[in-house]
């Protein structure tokens, strides 16, 4: 029988193995590993890194990074030559949907989103922004993302 306070070696082996492999695994739990990605034409994707409310718009710079265009939650998107249309709830909230435009000749890797995102819009502005910077009329959501809209 041990003294009390006393604790086994391999109690305290199993103790450190445990912690070693938490120290390890948990930092990569921030990074985005196994994210949510969906392509549009490049340089243009949609990605969330840990859950689907954090869906953005990017654009593609360099091989591995990416900036952000419209912010979460984008949950629908579509796409031509000239102009990227997305849709979102701000911050999550499905009662609200706002509209953006993207002018994809005013875009570059090294911009901010002032440069070439022109928006939010209600539904009732979208038609006439669409109108006003040029979009084609047949330029649809082609990509929508069921389980956030």
């Amino acid at each position: 029988m041990r003294p009390e306070g006393i604790v086994s070696r391999a109690l305290c082996r199993r103790t450190v193995t445990t912690a070693c492999v938490l120290l390890v695994i948990a930092p990569l739990s921030c990074f985005p590993f196994g994210g949510d990605e969906h392509s549009l034409e490049e340089p243009y994707y949609l990605a969330a890194t840990d859950v689907g409310t954090q869906m953005t718009l990017y654009r593609r710079v360099g091989k591995d990074g990416g900036i952000g265009r419209v912010e979460p939650t984008v949950f629908a998107a579509g796409w031509d030559k000239h102009h990227v249309i997305v849709q979102r709830h701000p911050g999550g909230d499905r009662s609200r949907t706002e509209f953006y435009i993207i002018d994809r000749s005013k875009d570059a890797p090294n911009c901010g989103p002032e440069a070439s995102v022109i928006g939010p819009f209600t539904a009732a502005e979208f038609s006439e922004a669409r109108r006003r910077a040029g979009v084609d009329s047949t330029l649809a959501f082609t990509l929508v993302l069921k389980s956030l809209r």
